[in-house]
């Protein structure tokens, strides 16, 4: 019998069959009943979906999610490039702004499918369990601010500015929160 292991407490390179989320292959000898064992561990009570296919079917839908991962991450590269080269042309800050911001819009669209956990930080199982909270507040407050900038709230509608910065503010908070605050406590906020 052998253990296949996978999680958000392990390092994606560790698992034993690193994808975008866990994946667990076995081979049935023959067509006889068989007795296979999953367990499944979380800090909260959690329901999971689980889904049995040949492997064939696996590899199509995994062919078929990597092609539509690769069109979102490779629009964002065009996207990136095209800024870059707009930054270079003008070598405005603002431009240079905006390469960053579309470099974090890169980075959460990569954690938010696994992608990230698997080719960028694939042993860093920490950083990435924390990543997955990390990265979409962060971008969501880098998105606050931008459209401040872009709409200029504090010119045509200050309290709303205000409203947005205040906004900007508790996204950060919450990224510290997130670093303080361990699974346990995490239980009494959110059940």
């Amino acid at each position: 019998v052998q253990g296949q292991k996978a999680g958000d407490t392990l390092a994606v390179g560790r698992w034993s069959n690193p994808a975008l989320y866990p994946d667990f292959r076995f081979t049935l000898r023959d067509t006889r009943p068989a007795q296979i064992y999953l367990k499944l561990t979380n800090y909260r009570p959690l329901q999971v979906p689980i889904r049995l296919a040949t492997a064939a079917e696996r590899d199509q839908q995994r062919t078929l999610e990597l092609v539509f991962v690769g069109a979102l991450m490779g629009s964002l590269l065009m996207l990136m490039g095209w800024c870059m080269l707009r930054y270079w042309e003008s070598h405005e800050a603002a431009e240079g702004w905006y390469v960053l911001y579309t470099l974090l819009m890169l980075l959460v669209g990569a954690q938010s499918v696994g992608l990230a956990n698997l080719w960028f930080w694939p042993y860093a199982a920490g950083w990435a369990d924390s990543a997955t909270i990390v990265l979409p507040l962060l971008g969501v407050g880098a998105s606050t601010l931008l459209l401040r900038h872009l709409a200029t709230t504090d010119v045509r509608s200050p309290r709303l500015d205000t409203v947005l910065a205040w906004f900007s503010g508790a996204c950060a908070a919450l990224i510290l929160l997130e670093w303080t605050i361990e699974r346990q406590s995490a239980l009494l906020f959110h059940g």
